[in-house]
């Protein structure tokens, strides 16, 4: 029998046709008074847990969405590959004897095109002396090339490979340089001291429409 204060717990009895339960646990009224407190704590708890997953899964749908606006932005800028046309052009130096620069003019810009310059590369072979010192590609001013000078562009000279009293400098430099239409892409080298060394200079790149 149960006391007063106290909330009997659950017996199960099988009866013909039905299915009857019936109380014999003992659980006195303090920790009865404590059921509803605990089930309030687990239903915070679970909507404390459904509400993390809603921000996460928030989050990951924003960045996504971030991710695809920028990727549609780069493919904005993806210029028409189908009107791309490749271009390139070298230049030949034999060595002077009184000079110590070489220029030469590599491409002309067709009128309605834009040349985007995406190589440029030098050989130089001769003697351990004279020394190039400074190597120069861009757009033809009508003077020459000079350092500073708007689109002309100054690239780096490596140590050369020497075998005996022969050297040879020679580098390809990958860049990025626009010229307009009717512009003119010249080359130059400098050395320390004439005669100024066999020099051949090199580009490539591509037109497309302006």
């Amino acid at each position: 029998m149960a006391k007063d204060g106290e909330i009997t717990g659950v017996d199960v009895r099988v009866e013909p046709g039905r299915l009857k339960m019936t109380s014999n646990h003992r659980m006195d009224a303090g920790q009865a008074s404590l059921q509803p407190i605990a089930r309030d704590r687990a239903s915070k708890r679970k909507r404390t847990t459904i509400t993390r997953w809603l921000f996460a899964a928030l989050a990951v749908a924003t960045f996504a969405g971030a991710t695809a606006v920028s990727a549609q932005g780069k493919a904005a800028q993806t210029l028409d590959v189908s009107a791309r046309n490749a271009v390139g052009g070298e230049c030949a130096f034999t060595p002077n004897p009184t000079s110590t620069l070489y220029s030469c003019a590599l491409y002309t810009v067709p009128a309605g095109k834009l040349l985007i310059v995406r190589t440029v590369g030098f050989r130089v072979a001769g003697g351990t002396s004279p020394v190039p010192m400074n190597v120069l590609f861009g757009r033809f001013n009508g003077l020459g090339l000079f350092m500073g000078s708007p689109r002309t562009y100054s690239f780096a000279i490596p140590p050369p490979s020497i075998a005996g009293s022969f050297a040879i400098y020679a580098a390809n430099h990958l860049t990025e340089f626009v010229l307009d239409e009717n512009d003119r892409l010249d080359g130059s080298m400098e050395f320390n001291a004439a005669p100024a060394l066999l020099t051949v200079l090199t580009f490539s790149g591509y037109t497309i429409d302006k």
